[in-house]
């Protein structure tokens, strides 16, 4: 709310859990076809923690400013 304001909080938090609701919708099955072609989650593992870091670096610029 305070870096967007609060017009259009619920079109910014129905996008996010939309985003996390497709997340949680294909991560599994992505995961099961991951291992089911190499034979070990390695590979499902390393994709969800560099899509987590993606999230965290592109969510950063919107912290609090230093002027508060």
């Amino acid at each position: 709310a305070e870096a967007f304001g609060v017009r259009h909080m619920g079109r910014i938090l129905g996008f996010a859990n939309m985003g996390s609701g497709v997340g949680s919708l294909t991560g599994p099955w992505l995961a099961g076809y991951v291992f089911d072609a190499t034979g070990n989650y390695s590979v499902a593992f390393l994709v969800a923690a560099g899509a987590s870091l993606a999230g965290i670096i592109l969510v950063l610029p919107f912290g609090k400013s230093a002027k508060s």
